[in-house]
């Protein structure tokens, strides 16, 4: 008995196509798993370096005063330490813990570094307690005398002193309306050098033109009357000069009470503003 051949069909154009593009496929579908291993292998890889990898270098920005040697021991970081064993909260709360830093930030920095950000407390403001300078930030901490170095132009704080030292709430208060010219006016504040807290909890200012005083009142007066200070210095003391000045006086509405040198009345005793 004869076997019966079996003829297989021949693919149209179109299975053939089809069949080609099914091989392409999973051809690429095979070279993707591939691909795709091999690259969680390289991260795995990677992450076991990273993971061992060592801190070789710290780097300290944003201290203009406090040495970066000083820093660095109130890091406390080890001699020897992965970097990813280092807790970056930690070392920024030892940092702020410092008297004199008044935030930080730490960070690795890529290739076995981390990085330092410290920002200092400057001084807005100084005051002389038994005759030693005191510089003070915005928070009235005292801060050593170098530190007067990187703001020598502060003002003066008078009237602060207690039997102790400094009394915390006048100084706190005359911080604050140091810090009300320094918002109105950079320019205005760099020309008072001294700021007066009158035991009547009234102030005055000096300007550093003669050392001429000017009255102002409470703390809650002085920022609407800078204006006028301000007209006044502009356009009468720079025309007249501060040689024969006395006296501003900023208290009364609408009008810079001035007196002059000499005695006696001059025409612009009280300039209208």
């Amino acid at each position: 008995m004869k076997k019966r051949k079996t003829r297989s069909r021949k693919l149209t154009k179109k299975e053939r196509m089809a069949r080609a593009e099914s091989r392409r496929f999973a051809s690429k579908v095979s070279l993707g798993i591939i691909l795709i291993g091999a690259a969680v292998g390289l991260v795995a890889v990677a992450n076991k370096w990273i993971a061992r990898e060592r801190l070789e270098s710290i780097i300290v920005k944003g201290n203009l005063v406090l040495d970066t040697a000083e820093i660095l021991k109130q890091a406390a970081l080890p001699d020897s330490v992965r970097v990813k064993a280092v807790d970056l909260e930690e070392v920024e709360e030892r940092l702020s813990a410092h008297p004199f830093i008044a935030h930080a930030n730490a960070w690795e920095g890529g290739s076995g570094s981390l990085v330092l950000e410290v920002e200092e407390r400057a001084p807005v403001a100084v005051t002389i307690i038994k005759g030693e300078p005191i510089y003070l930030d915005a928070a009235a901490t005292p801060l050593p005398f170098r530190f007067g170095v990187a703001a020598p132009d502060v003002p003066v704080l008078q009237g602060v002193a207690s039997a102790d030292g400094i009394d915390s709430v006048k100084v706190m208060e005359a911080i604050e309306v140091a810090t009300i010219v320094r918002e109105y006016s950079d320019l205005l504040y760099q020309r008072v050098a001294e700021v007066h807290r009158g035991g009547d909890g009234l102030y005055s200012f000096t300007l550093t033109e003669s050392g001429v005083p000017v009255l102002v009142g409470t703390k809650d007066e002085i920022l609407p009357r800078l204006p006028k200070l301000e007209i006044f210095l502009a356009e009468v003391l720079s025309r007249r000069g501060s040689g024969q000045l006395r006296q501003i006086d900023l208290r009364w509405n609408d009008q810079v009470v001035v007196k002059w040198k000499g005695g006696g009345k001059l025409p612009d005793d009280t300039k209208e503003l």
